[in-house]
């Protein structure tokens, strides 16, 4: 086994999957998943698909030698020295911003800085990422409705 693949293992394995699951369950976050016959349902995801989506974007980073990716509530960062190499993966639960502007404006400038992000994805081809961050983005916009 490659040393990439011994350090995706272990990052896998060190993760707390109950708690990653519980997070999905709590604020009901649902994938999509298409059943044998065609149709696509909506559920949470179980652990084991949470694993994979993990070691997928694990691989990602160390295919592309990228040093940070975020991804929905992961952040990843690869490092590859000459010596040692790094892999690292955490789960946000939650992030807080401090700043003078408005709400508003804030809401304005987050909507616009992930509009920027979707667009690079989209150059680079990284669908994946950019299915995400439409999601941010209609999520986002959707909520500003409401308010």
């Amino acid at each position: 086994m490659k040393t990439e693949d011994k350090l995706i293992e272990e990052v896998i394995k060190t993760v707390n999957w109950e708690r990653v699951q519980y997070f999905h369950k709590i604020f009901d976050i649902k994938w999509q998943f298409q059943e044998k016959e065609g149709y696509i349902i909506e559920k949470i995801p179980m652990i084991i698909d949470l694993k994979e989506e993990l070691r997928t974007l694990l691989r990602f980073i160390i295919k592309k030698d990228m040093p940070v990716l975020e991804y929905g509530n992961w952040i990843l960062s690869w490092n590859s020295d000459n010596e040692a190499m790094k892999l690292e993966a955490i789960f946000v639960l939650e992030d807080a911003i401090a700043s003078s502007a408005t709400d508003a404006e804030l809401e304005i400038n987050k909507i616009e800085n992930l509009k920027k992000k979707l667009e690079t994805a989209l150059n680079n081809e990284f669908y994946e990422d950019a299915a995400t961050l439409r999601d941010k983005i209609l999520y986002l916009e959707k909520e500003k409705v409401n308010k």
